[in-house]
């Protein structure tokens, strides 16, 4: 839902016209509190945890603005009771430094 928000379309504009320089970094989080270990957010058998709930979000646009895929990636996790990663951060590496 995100993409089509017309703040990304200034964004563009202005990372087209090298209004804010070359981007080498992006830092983005994305949270939330979930203690019902049945929500299906906290279930392992449905694809619970955040990487594939929020953090999906943070991988994609990412992807998106940088225009590629990344070269290496490394995550890290916390697992919670029920067995989904509960906290998760992650490095992606597009290249170039």
């Amino acid at each position: 839902m995100y993409r089509f928000h017309p703040q990304w379309k200034l964004v563009f504009e202005r990372l087209a016209g090298g209004a804010i320089g070359e981007l080498r970094t992006v830092r983005s989080v994305f949270t939330f509190t979930v203690r019902d270990p049945q929500n299906i957010r906290r279930r392992p058998d449905v694809g619970g945890g955040s990487l594939y709930d929020v953090g999906a979000y943070c991988v994609n646009v990412s992807r998106w603005v940088l225009g590629r895929a990344p070269e290496a990636v490394s995550g890290r996790m916390q697992l919670s009771p029920q067995g989904v990663d509960e906290e998760f951060q992650g490095i992606l590496d597009f290249g170039d430094g």
